[in-house]
C-alpha cells in the first residue's frame, strides 16, 4: 500500500512539473507565409517577395529573435515552400537557421512545434518566431493550445478573409497582440479608398412640424411657430454645420413640409439644406448615410436631419435604440409628436427628448393625473421617491419640457 502511494505521487509530480512546463514566459511571434501566387503557381508574388526581403528582417532585427521554426519543404506536394522562402531571409539576417524539424502535414506529430519551444524556453530567455503555412494556421494554434481570450462562440466580427501581413505575439499561451507588420507601400489603408463606417460626430434627428388634417399642405398654425420661433433657437447652440433634408417633389408634394421646416433653421445658422437624397421608393437606402460619413470626414460639427419615413431613416442609418427589449406594449408611444429630438452618435441613439417649444410642448397644467402604469410590484418606496423629486422640481425651463425629465438629458 506504502508503495503504491509512493508511485502515485510521484506520478502526481511528474504531472505537475509537466504542466508547469507546458508554459513559459518566452514570447512566440507569428506570422503566415508571404503573398502567393494565384492558380495554385508555386513561389511568391512579387508583393511577397518584397515583404520577405525588404519588410520582414528589420522588424524582427530588434526583437531578440533566438529560434526561426519552418515547416520542412516537401518535394512530392511542394508543401512549406513559400513558408521556408518567407522565413529564410529573416533568420539570414539574425545569422540563425531555419529549423525545419516539425512538418505541417497530417503525419506530423501535434506536439512536435509544442516540445521544440519547450525545450528552447528551457536553454534560452530569447524569442522564438514561427513562420507557417498560411491555410495551417488553425490547426498550428490548437496544437500550441493558444487562447486568444476572446469569450463566446459570436464570430460576426471575424474577417475571414486571408491577410498576411498579422503578427500575433503569444506569451504563456495566451495571444498578447495582433498586430500588421506595417510594410510600407503594401499594408494598411490606402488613403482615398474608404470610409469611416462610424463617426464621432452627433446626428440630430427631427420630424417636419405639425400639418394640417385632410391632407391639405403646409403647417396648422402651431407648426409655423414651431418652425419660425422655436427651432432655430433649439439648434443654435448645437454647432450643426449641415442640414439635410429630402427634395420636394412637385408631383406628389413629397418633402415640402420636411424642407419647409429645415430652412428658417438651416437660414439661422448661415447654411444652406441638403436636399441631395430623396425619401420615395426610388432613393437610394445609402444616400443620407453616405452623405453623413463624406461630411463627417471634413469636420467634426453636429449634423441635422429632417426626413420623411423615420422608420425607414433609423433602419437606413442602421441606428439602434439601445432596446433589445422587443415587447414594446408598454413601453412605445404610437401617437405621432412633432416635437421629438433624437440625438445618435456612432449609430446609437444617446437621448430622446422634446424641443420644448414654449407654449406648444410639455403637459399643461391641470390636463394630467400621475400615471398608475407602474407594475404591480413596485413599492412604495420608488413611488415615494418619485413624489419626492416632483415636488423639488415644481417648474420647468423655458427649453424644457417634462421629456427631458423623463430622459435624464437636455440634448
Amino acid at each position: 500500500m506504502l508503495v503504491n502511494l509512493t508511485i502515485f505521487l510521484a506520478l502526481v509530480f511528474d504531472f505537475a512539473i509537466l504542466v508547469t512546463a507546458a508554459k513559459f514566459n518566452n514570447t512566440v511571434y507569428v506570422i503566415s507565409n508571404a503573398e502567393t501566387p494565384s492558380l495554385q503557381l508555386p513561389g511568391l508574388t512579387p508583393v511577397g517577395l518584397q515583404r520577405d526581403q525588404e519588410c520582414l528582417p528589420p522588424i524582427f532585427a530588434p526583437l531578440d529573435v533566438g529560434l526561426v521554426v519552418s515547416c520542412p519543404f516537401d518535394p512530392e506536394s511542394g508543401l512549406c515552400s513559400e513558408t521556408i522562402a518567407t522565413a529564410t531571409p529573416i533568420a539570414t539576417s539574425l545569422g540563425l537557421n531555419v529549423t525545419t524539424s516539425c512538418g505541417a502535414d497530417e503525419e506530423t506529430d501535434d506536439d512536435c512545434v509544442s516540445n521544440l519551444l519547450k525545450n528552447f524556453a528551457k536553454i534560452s530567455t530569447q524569442s522564438m518566431l514561427i513562420v507557417w503555412d498560411l491555410n495551417g494556421m488553425d490547426d498550428l494554434f490548437e496544437n500550441l493550445d493558444v487562447d486568444d481570450d476572446e469569450g463566446g462562440d459570436d464570430d460576426e466580427d471575424d474577417d475571414e478573409t486571408p491577410h498576411f501581413d498579422l503578427i500575433t505575439a503569444i506569451v504563456k499561451n495566451k495571444v498578447q497582440s495582433v498586430t500588421s507588420q506595417g510594410c510600407p507601400g503594401i499594408d494598411g489603408q490606402a488613403p482615398g479608398t474608404f470610409r469611416p463606417s462610424k463617426f464621432n460626430n452627433t446626428v440630430y434627428i427631427i420630424s417636419n412640424a405639425e400639418t394640417p388634417s385632410l391632407n391639405l399642405p403646409g403647417f396648422t398654425p402651431i407648426g409655423k411657430r414651431r418652425v419660425e420661433n422655436c427651432l432655430p433657437e433649439v439648434f443654435k447652440s448645437l454647432n450643426i454645420g449641415l442640414v439635410v433634408s429630402c427634395p420636394f417633389d412637385e408631383d406628389s408634394g413629397l418633402c415640402s413640409q420636411t424642407i419647409a421646416t429645415a430652412a428658417p433653421t438651416a437660414k439661422s445658422l448661415g447654411l444652406s439644406v441638403d436636399t441631395s437624397c430623396g425619401a420615395g421608393e426610388e432613393a437610394d437606402d445609402d444616400c443620407v448615410a453616405n452623405l453623413l460619413k463624406s461630411y463627417a470626414a471634413t469636420s467634426d460639427k453636429s449634423m441635422l436631419v429632417d426626413l420623411n419615413g423615420m422608420d425607414d431613416l433609423f433602419e437606413n442609418l442602421d441606428i439602434s435604440d439601445g432596446n433589445d427589449n422587443d415587447d414594446d406594449s408598454d413601453s412605445d408611444d404610437e401617437v405621432p409628436h412633432f416635437d421629438v429630438l433624437t440625438a445618435v452618435v456612432q449609430n446609437h441613439v444617446v437621448s430622446t427628448t422634446s424641443q420644448g417649444c414654449e407654449g406648444i410642448d410639455g403637459q399643461a397644467a391641470g390636463t394630467y393625473r400621475e400615471s398608475n402604469r407602474q407594475p404591480a410590484k413596485a413599492n412604495k418606496k420608488k413611488e415615494d421617491k418619485k413624489k419626492k423629486y416632483r415636488r423639488s422640481k415644481p417648474t420647468l425651463s423655458k427649453k424644457r419640457s417634462i421629456l427631458s425629465r423623463i430622459t435624464g438629458r437636455w440634448a
